[in-house]
């Protein structure tokens, strides 16, 4: 180990070229976990993981069909009332596919 350090502490091209190297690999597996954070992934640090989303932000990616525009009406709140938080929403649905 004192021999390690000796030689990262050298201040040869090569001791350099070492630290470069682990500076490099540190930050591009930094940059990797935290885009796979950002993206919403599933995260494991041990052992080394990263898996599926855990939230879907675009429809595109979701499986259930698509409801038609014209099949959902809301009707409480009305049209840019302003709202608590939370609060309830009313309305009147029609050929609602399982699962939605």
């Amino acid at each position: 180990m004192a021999d390690t350090i000796e030689f990262l502490t050298s201040g040869t091209w090569q001791a350099a070229a070492v630290i470069g190297a682990a500076l490099l690999l540190v930050a591009t597996v930094a940059a990797i976990y935290l885009t796979a954070y950002l993206q919403g992934r599933s995260l494991s640090f041990w052992p080394p993981k990263i898996g599926a989303r855990l939230r879907s932000d675009s429809p595109t990616t979701s499986r259930r069909p698509s409801i038609a525009k014209d099949s959902v009406k809301i009707t409480k709140p009305r049209s840019q009332q302003k709202v608590p938080s939370n609060f309830a929403v009313e309305g009147i649905a029609r050929d609602i596919p399982e699962g939605h």
